[in-house]
């Protein structure tokens, strides 16, 4: 990863590992984060509007889910992104 991360949650989709949420030694991340394996590559993926915490992160065929609570019991609703028309990031009730 380009910088350390707390609290952060990854998955695979489509040969690529995706970085959501967390905390950076400074302050909180609010980049969605792109790993390429194959050219060894990280990038800014996408910004986030708000920060994500008590996250769980999840890929289904081409889907990635995205599970959040903000104040433990209280959904947060997020955007969802079509990069590419492969990789969706939603929200799920917990």
């Amino acid at each position: 990863m380009p910088n350390p991360l707390a609290e952060f949650s990854a998955c695979e989709c489509k040969g690529k590992i995706y970085v959501v949420g967390g905390y950076t030694t400074r302050d909180r991340n609010m980049n969605i984060l792109q790993y390429c394996p194959i050219s060894d590559c990280w990038t800014n993926f996408e910004l986030c509007d708000v920060h994500i915490r008590k996250q769980q992160m999840l890929s289904v065929e081409e889907t990635i889910y995205l599970g959040v609570l903000d104040e433990v019991h209280r959904a947060v609703n997020l955007p969802r992104f079509f990069p590419e028309s492969v990789v969706v990031f939603e929200t799920m009730q917990i």
